[in-house]
C-alpha cells in the first residue's frame, strides 16, 4: 500500500502538469510544540505566533507576532492601512486585522 496515491491527502489541480494541492480543509494551526520564524529566525512555541494574518491566507503563518507586529508598523509608517498586505503572500490586510496585530500606540495614530 506504501505505493498508491494518497487520495484523500492531495489532488490534482486538473491537469497532468499542475501542482498537487491539498484538498479543501479548514486551515489546522498547532498551538503546541515549536516553530521558526522566518524573519528573526528564533525557535519559539507555536502559541506566539498569530493564529492567521488575515481571513483570506491559505497558510500557516510563518511570522511570530512580535515579528508581525513591528512589521504592520512599519508598513503603516509608509502606507495607508489599507494597503498592507500580508508578508507572506501578499494578500491584503482588513482593517480588522491591522487593528489586530498593530500595538495599541500604533493604531491609535
Amino acid at each position: 500500500m506504501e505505493n498508491e496515491p494518497a487520495e484523500d491527502v492531495a489532488e490534482n489541480s486538473g491537469n497532468d502538469w499542475g501542482p498537487i494541492r491539498p484538498k479543501s480543509r479548514k486551515l489546522s494551526i498547532p498551538q503546541h510544540g515549536m516553530r521558526n520564524c522566518i524573519v528573526c529566525g528564533e525557535e519559539q512555541q507555536a502559541a506566539e505566533f498569530p493564529k492567521s494574518i488575515t481571513a483570506k491566507c491559505k497558510h500557516l503563518p510563518h511570522v511570530c507576532a512580535e515579528d508581525l507586529q513591528l512589521w504592520v508598523t512599519s508598513e503603516l509608517e509608509r502606507k495607508g492601512w489599507d494597503r498592507i498586505s500580508c508578508p507572506e503572500c501578499k494578500e491584503i490586510l482588513q482593517h480588522s486585522d491591522v487593528k489586530a496585530h498593530a500595538s495599541e500606540k500604533t493604531f491609535d495614530r
